[in-house]
Parts: C-alpha cells; structure tokens; sequence
C-alpha cells in the first residue's frame, strides 16, 4: 500500500488485524506480522482486501529472507563458517538477483575459509578436523573439488604414517590405497612409505613364525614382497616352501 493512502479504509476503515499486521511490519516485527496475515487469509479466504493482504505478505517474506541472509553474514564475519553454512542450507530461493549474488559469494567464502583451515589443521597432524573442513568446503562450493582433493590425500597419507609408526600395518596401507588416485603430487612420499609398510608387513611374517601361525606368515611375506620388491631375496624361498 502507498504510504499516502488510509491504511485503515485500505484494510476496512477501522482498526482490525489486517491493520495490527501492518503496523507490525513498520515497526520491522516481521515474523508477528506475517502471523497475522496468514491467520487472516487462512480463516477468512474472501476476504474483500486479500489482494492487498497478499501483496504486504509477500514483501513480509521478502523482508524475513532478506534479513536471514544478512544474519549469515553477521556470523560469517565472526569466523564461524559452521554455522554460518548450515543456515545457509535452510534458507529457502533468495528473493531477488542481489541477494542471490551475495549468498553465492558467502558459499565461496565459507569454502575458500574451510580450505585455509584444513592447511593449518594438517600442518599439527589433526587430519579429523581436515577431512571434516574439506567436506565443508566441497559442500558450500563443489568447484573447489580439485584443491580439496589434494589436500584429502595429504590427510589420507598422514593417518597412513601415524598408523605405520604404531606398528598397525594393514590400516596404514589402507589409508594410503585411499589416497591413491587423488593426487600425484605425493607419489614418492607415498613409495617410500608403501616400502616401509612392506618391511612392517616382514616383521608381521616374523610375529607369524613365533605364532606358527603358516598363514599369516605367508600373507604377511607375500604382501611384504608387492609392497617392497627388494624383498623379494629374503621372502621367495619361504613363500615356496609354504605354498607347497
């Protein structure tokens, strides 16, 4: 409605909820205002002004977005890009081009903060925290899949050496398979690592030998041997003697 019109001969010409709602959404209490008029278009359907209704409820919506984006960006300036993403993801279409502009900007600034992030929390070995920041970050912007891919195999690679110097042989190759395919970047890290591993897989042979358990002493060898040629001097006279 014109601000230069009688809002109360627009909503009846007398005071009414129509009006209350009104007022409610110049004194910027949206959510009390589009209570009301969705109280009112739903008991009363023909209502002789719902067109007018309609229209103000319709800005009310647009004036509730509008400023639950601005709430993000309130807590995105603040560093919490947790919550700032998850808000995010409950908001509904933004109303308007510029706002649409503003929230995809905020989506690539939470990703772009999410990979700083993960650099910092694989530089003290606090891979959880990586792969839980690169997963945001994929989440908030998917074009940033090429950069978090190569950090996800650093990650992948750091439990594969903490589980290698726990002497837990079999999971640290698994983490390393996992890395494989996501980056090139780290092939000779994760050869010498896979040698290293083989020697591990040895040791395993040898727990094999005083468990006499013929198993796990020729799957221990056998592994030993892909993961470390040069084992092969050591482990091809055992690894015939039990496959007879």
């Amino acid at each position: 409605p014109v601000s230069s019109f009688n809002i109360g001969l627009i909503f009846g010409g007398r005071p009414n909820p129509a009006l209350k709602a009104h007022r409610s959404f110049l004194k910027k209490n949206y959510t009390e205002a589009l209570d009301i008029f969705n109280e009112i278009l739903n008991v009363n359907p023909n209502h002789h002004n719902q067109e007018a209704i309609r229209i103000e409820r319709d800005k009310l919506e647009d004036s509730l977005v509008t400023r639950y984006y601005r709430d993000v960006r309130t807590i995105l300036n603040k560093g919490n890009i947790q919550n700032a993403h998850a808000l995010l993801q409950q908001g509904e279409q933004p109303p308007g081009r510029d706002i649409e502009i503003a929230v995809r900007r905020m989506k690539t600034e939470i990703s772009d903060s999410a990979l700083i992030r993960v650099a910092q929390s694989l530089k003290e070995l606090d891979y959880e925290a990586a792969e839980d920041l690169i997963l945001l970050a994929l989440k908030s912007d998917a074009t940033c899949y090429p950069i978090a891919k190569v950090l996800l195999a650093r990650s992948y690679i750091i439990r594969a050496t903490i589980l290698y110097h726990s002497g837990v042989f079999g999971r640290s190759l698994y983490w390393l398979k996992q890395a494989d395919g996501l980056s090139d970047q780290y092939s000779m890290l994760t050869s010498d690592l896979r040698q290293k591993i083989g020697d591990g897989r040895l040791d395993d042979a040898n727990e094999g030998i005083l468990k006499e358990d013929r198993q796990m002493v020729y799957e221990s060898m056998k592994e030993a041997k892909s993961l470390n040629p040069v084992l092969s001097e050591i482990v091809d006279e055992h690894l015939k003697d039990l496959e007879r």
